[in-house]
């Protein structure tokens, strides 16, 4: 019988996270505090004003997450400024920012956010990003 793979393991290979997974989480799946989401209602919001039980495009918010960014990781994407690892719907494939057309790599570093919501995206300008679970 086949081992099924734990989900602390799938993250880590999303990741590719060796043995560090939480210190790689704050450069994984995150916004920058200014990029607005769409909301459930049509109207938009920036993200760190996003609160938990808010209705996203996405769903609802069941976890905010703020972290420290590190050097290098944010990437610029069609006018969202996201981390490079952040998974994302590009002509109905899921891929990495940092491998999509278009993406380019900002310098510098800030605090980042990150959410999960109950349908496990998070809608920026109409791209749908995945959330962090």
């Amino acid at each position: 019988m086949a081992k099924k793979q734990g989900r602390g393991n799938i993250l880590e290979s999303l990741i590719g996270a060796g043995g560090g997974i939480g210190s790689s989480l704050a450069s994984a799946f995150c916004f920058d505090r200014w990029t607005d989401v769409d909301m459930k209602d049509g109207s938009r919001k920036a993200i760190g004003s996003v609160k938990l039980g808010d209705a996203l495009k996405g769903g609802e918010v069941i976890s905010i997450r703020i972290s420290q960014g590190k050097e290098g990781t944010l990437y610029f994407y069609k006018g969202v400024l996201v981390t490079g690892t952040h998974a994302v719907k590009d002509k109905d494939k899921w891929i990495r920012v940092k491998d999509a057309f278009g993406a380019t790599q900002v310098e510098g570093s800030n605090a980042v956010y990150s959410l999960v919501t109950t349908g496990h995206r998070i809608f920026v300008n109409g791209v749908e990003f995945a959330d962090e679970v």
